[in-house]
């Protein structure tokens, strides 16, 4: 794995950072698209059924998937009936509002999630064996950081 040497932010022009980080963005959403492939999943549709892992007992709104997701509320309900379709989804209704609706994982689902998230991290520990620990948690942690920055999709900004 190639990086550029002696990298620093006090040396960095921000059109370097921009260049820098476009690549990498480029580099590993390639990546991950490839990965996902052989599941037949996109990373919005991943990043989803991971959530409902997270939220295995509650479930999960629609409107709480698109927010998490920074998505509007029909792109997100648009991707949940797809994984609906696939039988890795379901829809049940809440107990106190017949109206309202959580997603849930299915059996199919979660033995769905088991594999591709065993696979996939064997896959991204191997992809980024040169990186150290420490470093890996910073640029995690930055990430972190950048991620709760984000405003909503309704004001262009996304």
């Amino acid at each position: 794995m190639k990086s550029t040497p002696h990298l620093s932010a006090s040396r960095l022009s921000t059109y370097q950072a921009c260049l820098l980080e476009a690549r990498a963005h480029r580099v590993l959403v390639g990546r991950f698209r490839s990965w996902l492939k052989e599941f037949g999943l996109n990373s919005n549709e991943w990043a989803i059924l991971g959530a409902l892992t997270d939220h295995a007992a509650e479930g999960m709104r629609l409107s709480q998937i698109s927010t998490l997701l920074h998505l509007h509320a029909p792109q997100g309900t648009s991707m949940v009936t797809s994984l609906e379709q696939r039988g890795l989804v379901v829809r049940k209704a809440e107990d106190l509002d017949a109206r309202s609706r959580r997603a849930h994982l299915t059996k199919e689902g979660k033995k769905l999630v088991e594999k591709a998230e065993r696979q996939l991290r064997g896959q991204m520990r191997d992809y980024l064996r040169d990186v150290s620990r420490p470093a890996l948690d910073t640029y995690l942690g930055v990430l972190d950081y950048l991620a709760n920055q984000e405003t909503s999709p309704s004001d262009g900004s996304v």
